[in-house]
């Protein structure tokens, strides 16, 4: 029988979108994975069009 970790990460693929509840961490914003972190006022903060 599978661990559900094991399943999970059988499961899922890059860039799979993950709904994570019930946390107060959020993934780094400067790792590449975190992007959806950011609020769009703070992502238009670093653009170089604004």
């Amino acid at each position: 029988m599978l661990t559900p970790a094991k399943w999970f990460y059988d499961q899922v693929n890059l860039g799979d979108p993950v709904t994570v509840v019930d946390s107060v961490d959020t993934v780094a914003t400067n790792n590449g994975y975190g992007d959806w972190n950011v609020d769009w006022a703070a992502w238009k903060k670093g653009s170089a069009l604004d």
